[in-house]
């Protein structure tokens, strides 16, 4: 019996097991530690950060005690810990736009005491520094129609506390021009200023492929047109390129004639209407008669009628030279420069003044053209022609230097039609419809998507190709597909913001004052 028991081996196996399952346990318990440790330190770094961007902002005055103080503050509000101690907390102002805030965590174990560790103990630490970045920012700014009352008032209000909150860097820091700032207004059209008249980067000798449209014959200048008439000259408003210089910022040069930028000149369509096959026959008239057909120099009358007679009397130049137009708004509402309705672009500057000034002028009047505000507002910031302010990315003298672009709408793309003429369109940015160059002849519903594609193509080259950061302000849009493109044109979704107010309107250009000049966390 004694010896059949002391044969028995059936315990060894939980014996065994037992013994084996110690360093398990303690392999598992090791782990559990180890993922609070990782995962406290990366909250307590969150929080550090944070404590050392509220130390460097709004000190002015403060001690030194008091700066901690409020770093120390900041710090225990962000950071959500039931277990670690924290100790050597410091926040020390360098004098030199600088704060260096630190600290040490200490997290208690729960298994490895069991080899003598009772606790971990780790060093946190963040630096700030204040001014290091410069920004050129440029402001896209609808100025529509439908922007009218107060909607207009309540942007222009929100683009001067803007411009104010970004050029207080100036006045603070080391650098007079860490911030320059532009305005880029846009409608059907954009206003480059008619004092560019002589820009080597203008169409000034009628060699673009465009500037024959409506014309007789090639080579005029569109610019001499304007001169031969009396009471009107150029308001500065350009026509968009032919794709793809539309959508990028290649230089102008009269060796690609196609990248020349065009001056708008609406032509004087014919005196009469007639009718028009859209579908079924039509009746039509024309909206931007303001001469007469067989004035100027003409010295006989075009008897074609029909589509024949619109061409010939559309394209006619004698008709311009020594015609008078007479009209208060330089051929803005009837004439040359039909829809040209925008403040001139404020290319970058230093000066509120100037700023404010340009943002008071401008009015709410005319339709929808975000593609041409955004590949301008592009334009606007690149240190090349037409707008030379721009700074350079890589200039070593100006490290991390951004470029910032604001593009605000409120509303879908556009285009001015229903006439239901010849010219399927009234005159645009891109011509009339019959010309093709928004891919399409005879439709101009189907402009509208090519504005919108054409939008988004300007928006992705502008942030490959140009550098630009850019923000996105929908104001009371309902249109989805312009949210949409809206959206995909930000750099990142939350730079997409929708203002269903006026309020939420003045609240989306703080908050984007605020995330430009936000301190950056250096380490």
């Amino acid at each position: 019996m004694i010896r059949k028991f002391m044969g028995d081996r059936r315990g060894n196996v939980a014996m065994l097991f037992g013994l084996a399952a110690v360093p398990v346990v303690f392999a598992v318990g090791a782990g559990i530690d180890m993922a609070d440790v990782v995962a406290t330190k990366q909250r307590a770094q969150i929080a550090m950060d944070a404590a050392a961007l509220t130390a460097n902002t709004r000190t002015l005055g403060l001690t030194t005690d008091q700066v901690a103080a409020r770093a120390r503050d900041a710090f225990d509000a962000n950071f959500i810990s039931t277990s670690a101690t924290i100790s050597n907390f410091s926040a020390v102002p360098n004098g030199d736009g600088t704060v260096e805030v630190s600290a040490d965590v200490s997290v208690p174990t729960s298994f490895a005491p069991l080899i003598g560790v009772e606790e971990f103990t780790f060093k946190i630490a963040a630096e700030t520094k204040v001014g290091e970045a410069s920004f050129d920012v440029v402001m896209v700014l609808d100025n529509s129609g439908s922007m009218g009352g107060t909607k207009i008032s309540t942007l222009k209000t929100s683009a001067k506390d803007l411009t104010a909150t970004l050029l207080a860097a100036n006045s603070t820091g080391s650098m007079a021009d860490r911030v320059k700032i532009g305005i880029v207004p846009f409608t059907a059209f954009v206003n480059v200023g008619a004092d560019n008249a002589d820009a080597s980067w203008l169409d000034v000798n009628g060699l673009s492929p465009l500037n024959a449209n409506n014309m007789e014959k090639t080579g005029v200048s569109r610019l001499a047109l304007f001169d031969q008439i009396d009471g009107v000259t150029w308001q500065g408003c350009v026509e968009a390129r032919p794709y793809p210089y539309d959508v990028n910022d290649d230089l102008a040069s009269d060796d690609t004639p196609a990248s020349l930028f065009v001056p708008q000149f609406a032509p004087d369509e014919p005196d009469e209407g007639g009718y028009y096959w859209y579908g079924n026959w039509h009746s039509y008239r024309y909206s931007n008669n303001w001469i007469d057909d067989d004035g100027g120099t003409c010295t006989a009358s075009i008897e074609e009628t029909g589509t024949d007679g619109h061409n010939l009397k559309q394209k006619r130049l004698c008709k311009y030279d020594g015609a008078s137009l007479s009209t208060s708004t330089n051929g803005v509402s009837r004439g040359p420069n039909y829809g040209c309705k925008t403040q001139a672009i404020t290319p970058l500057t230093t000066s509120r003044t100037t700023l404010d000034n340009a943002v008071t002028a401008m009015v709410a009047d005319g339709y929808t053209n975000i593609h041409q505000g955004v590949v301008w507002g592009w334009r606007a910031l690149s240190p090349a022609e037409p707008f030379t302010g721009g700074r350079r990315l890589d200039d070593p003298a100006l490290p991390g230097h951004r470029r910032i672009m604001i593009l605000m709408t409120d509303g879908a793309n556009t285009y001015e039609w229903y006439d239901k003429n010849p010219n399927i369109s009234k005159y645009n940015a891109y011509g009339y419809v019959t010309e093709g160059r928004a891919e399409t002849t005879d439709s101009s519903w189907t402009v509208h998507t090519t504005m919108n594609a054409r939008t988004a193509e300007a928006c992705t080259n502008a942030k490959t190709d140009g550098g630009v950061e850019i923000y996105t302000i929908a104001f009371q849009v309902s249109d989805q597909s312009t949210l949409d493109m809206l959206e995909d044109c930000a750099t990142k979704p939350s730079m997409a913001y929708k203002s269903e107010s006026n309020s939420e309107l003045t609240l989306a250009f703080a908050k984007i004052a605020k995330e430009i000049t936000r301190l950056r966390v250096s380490r």
